[in-house]
């Protein structure tokens, strides 16, 4: 028997780390050359951050950012040795990792750098200060940053090496969002403060707004082949490609007769004669609850319906009068088989999840096998 994913696992992802490096050179090309700080939070939005983040920088990417201590540990503990750029909060018993680590860490708090700072005693703890300029939610106000990188300046062991800001994606704000992260930069030189990055845009302004790029961009989904908004879809001259691919197997196939009922509460019953398919995935792995009834997989190259109800690790799908499906044959959740495919867009229209929500979901647990190494 052939060792490879479908034998080995129910349930696997697939990653074509291929499509990680196309992306990432077409996210280059539309950056114009500027650095990449590439966005593995969230385990790389489903992907697997260390295999995704081992392949980057083999590409050159010299700069990853995250959304935890414990997410640049693994990381680290991956062989990643390059820059990491911990964009959330820490608490407090984490300093002393973030040194350690030689990690640089987001702040917007003197509290925050104040534990930096003594936790850094004898070396330097290195920040990028975060700044709040519209979007409401975290960051130092835009209007008081000049002040708090002021106060940074004066602490010995603090190491400011960066400065940023996160857009609202609204078309009409995020450029005054962008004057005024300008307008800070321009404040703080005035002090003979000159941070070594600038950043201000995430996947959807490395491809709408090219004013923003500054001397660094900050993707994430679209180095996973993810399009971040509608209005990226359209670009024509923006090429990515989906590197996730969801998988499993079909457990069991059974005649369901017309009248016959399936699922808890026996909510399912069969208007004709049907095949039935039990698929040994459910909400457990991150596949949407609600998918049931709304949602498509792929068998043999053909599209079939779930029905009845997603379950913790259990799925149905509706073969009608086919026939032809047995047990053992491989099932695309999401990716291509044959002539079709389905995206986690498509998965995310059918179900009103958000595309970035569907990939973020699935659970670390899963086993991912990476492909085109």
């Amino acid at each position: 028997m052939e060792y490879n994913a479908k034998n080995r696992y129910t349930a696997w992802a697939e990653i074509d780390l291929g499509a990680v490096r196309h992306n990432y050179k077409e996210t280059l090309r539309i950056a114009g050359g500027k650095e990449i700080l590439a966005v593995v939070k969230c385990n790389a939005y489903g992907n697997g951050a260390v295999g995704v983040a081992q392949t980057l920088a083999e590409e050159g990417v010299k700069f990853f950012g995250v959304a935890g201590v414990a997410e640049a540990i693994d990381l680290r503990e991956g062989g990643i040795d390059a820059d990491i750029l911990n964009l959330t909060p820490f608490a407090p018993g984490e300093a002393k990792s973030i040194i350690e680590q030689n990690l640089v860490q987001a702040v917007f708090l003197k509290s925050e750098a104040e534990i930096l700072d003594k936790a850094a005693a004898g070396t330097k703890a290195r920040v990028h200060v975060k700044v709040d300029t519209g979007l409401g939610r975290l960051g130092v106000h835009h209007d008081e940053a000049n002040r708090f990188i002021d106060y940074l300046d004066e602490l010995e062991n603090i190491s400011m090496e960066g400065i940023f800001s996160v857009l609202a994606e609204d078309q009409e704000f995020d450029p005054v969002q962008l004057e005024r992260l300008k307008t800070v930069v321009t404040q703080i030189k005035y002090n003979r403060i000159s941070p070594k990055h600038v950043h201000l845009s995430s996947s959807a302004a490395v491809i709408d707004f090219p004013e923003s790029h500054l001397d660094m961009v900050r993707p994430g989904i679209m180095l996973l082949g993810i399009y971040p908004n509608e209005r990226s879809k359209k670009k024509r001259d923006v090429e990515l490609i989906p590197a996730l691919s969801l998988k499993t197997r079909v457990a069991r196939v059974a005649l369901l007769p017309k009248g016959g009922k399936i699922s808890y509460h026996r909510t399912y019953t069969a208007g004709e004669d049907i095949y039935i398919a039990t698929l040994p995935v459910g909400y457990t792995i991150g596949y949407p609850r609600n998918a049931a009834g709304k949602a498509e997989v792929l068998i043999n190259g053909k599209r079939f319906p779930l029905i009845a109800d997603i379950h913790a690790n259990a799925a149905f799908v509706n073969l009608g009068q086919d026939n032809s499906v047995t047990e053992g044959d491989e099932v695309v959740l999401i990716g291509k088989q044959g002539d079709e495919t389905i995206t986690a867009d498509d998965l995310g229209a059918a179900t009103g999840i958000s595309p970035y929500q569907i990939v973020a979901s699935l659970s670390p647990k899963l086993p991912r096998v990476y492909l085109n190494r």
